[in-house]
């Protein structure tokens, strides 16, 4: 209970796990990382780096010292995998609009004080329009990391508040025990803790989202905004015209996510444009989780493309079985003279798991979930290791044969030789 409590004159956020609820994907991501590299990875040992900087958990996983090359090259795999798992997922934590909504009506700077890498803090601050209600971000890159409360003292002093006057939102023991050794009044966030251990490391209270605040937190905030009796609209709805902007300026990451999963540039712009239209008239029914929502509408325009072109082709299949069953063997065998052998031969310089993940997802048809069964790990790791499998085949391919990579196999020149450079 706080005696005598003063206003609060300054909040301060971490921003994974707290504001967003992405821990498992960065956990996911980690495992097969550490898969990969033969490295062993518990609950327990994924805990103990949670809040940390990746120049400091790099060292920790791999158990000796490294480059700082080497800890930005082992960073960047782990958190491209984390990009493309989280991205479609993207989304504010219950209550959080809300929160940031009523504290932006009363002028209370807001810090978010966080040890994610520039392009993860990126696609969550600029994906979700974070800036409009955030005084400033600071980062932990030139700063000792958590749990030294380095970073939350810096974000007291851009804020202009004393530390002692500014109230911590956090997920992470190490995060907890940084914004308690800064003097701040911690609120912990179980997203991926039990409240029992993020007490004992310093959190005055624990919540599980930010729709019901602590009574003794609540009554040193302002007052939240009445809401209006002239709108059917929930407090934490978003102006449409806002979330239109939100989704135009995020544009560029929406067509990257289907370009490399239609494979066409053209196609991909098409479906794009058609799901925002399609989709216009139900923007006022988003809340918070705009970029998220609008991810999930594209994931579905992608699977009805898909089913659409299998149809299609099905349909192509069966007249060319009724027209050209005579013809048949003689058009494998052109078919086979005509696709570049060399691809096949590359798939097996890779490791082999990614040569296994090719195999039988890409030629014999088996989906990720059923690899992922086979394979004896998560749907989230098969998904991580098919995505760089391809990567690692997609660079080979570059290597050995330019006009593969940039034209397709169909223009391969490679079957009339080695001359060419190309085996």
């Amino acid at each position: 209970m706080l005696a005598a409590p003063s206003p609060v004159r300054g909040v301060v956020f971490d921003l994974n796990g707290t504001l967003v609820d992405d821990i498992r994907f960065h956990r996911d991501a980690w495992d097969a990382l550490a898969q990969e590299l033969g490295l062993p990875m518990d609950e327990a040992r994924f805990q103990s780096f949670n809040g940390l900087k990746n120049a400091d958990i790099v060292p920790k996983l791999l158990g000796r010292d490294v480059t700082d090359a080497e800890a930005a090259q082992i960073s960047e795999r782990k958190e491209a995998a984390y990009r493309e798992m989280y991205r479609p997922h993207l989304a504010l934590v219950p209550g959080a609009l809300a929160l940031l909504a009523r504290l932006r009506a009363a002028s209370i700077p807001v810090a978010i004080a966080s040890s994610a890498p520039p392009e993860n803090r990126a696609m969550v601050i600029d994906g979700l329009g974070l800036g409009a209600y955030v005084t400033t971000v600071v980062a932990a890159e030139h700063l000792p990391g958590k749990p030294a409360p380095d970073v939350f003292l810096e974000a007291a002093r851009q804020l202009g508040v004393a530390p002692a006057d500014c109230l911590a939102f956090e997920d992470a023991a190490n995060g907890v025990r940084a914004a308690a050794a800064a003097a701040m009044l911690v609120v912990a966030v179980t997203t991926n803790n039990p409240a029992e251990s993020l007490l004992a490391a310093g959190a005055a209270f624990a919540i599980s989202d930010f729709t019901q605040l602590p009574p003794e937190i609540d009554a040193r905030l302002p007052p939240a905004p009445a809401r209006s009796m002239t709108t059917e609209a929930p407090e934490e709805s978003e102006p449409t015209q806002d979330i239109a902007a939100m989704l135009v300026a995020n544009h560029r990451d929406f067509l990257a996510f289907v370009q490399r999963r239609v494979g066409s540039a053209s196609v991909a712009e098409e479906i794009l444009q058609d799901a925002f239209v399609r989709n216009l008239d139900k923007l006022d029914t988003v809340r918070e989780t705009a970029v998220g929502w609008f991810y999930r509408v594209l994931r579905n325009a992608i699977i009805d493309h898909h089913r659409r072109n299998a149809a299609a082709e099905r349909r192509h299949d069966a007249y060319a079985r009724e027209a050209q069953l005579d013809a048949d063997q003689d058009r494998d065998e052109e078919l086979h003279r005509a696709v570049c052998k060399c691809v096949a031969q590359l798939a097996g310089t890779l490791k082999p798991e990614y040569t296994a993940a090719l195999k039988r997802i890409e030629i014999d048809g088996l989906s990720v979930k059923d690899f992922a069964d086979e394979a004896g790990i998560s749907s989230n790791n098969a998904g991580v290791r098919i995505f760089r499998a391809r990567e690692a085949l997609r660079k080979q391919v570059a290597r050995a044969c330019g006009t593969c990579a940039t034209h397709g196999c169909l223009d391969c020149t490679c079957d009339q030789g080695a001359k060419h450079g190309c085996h």
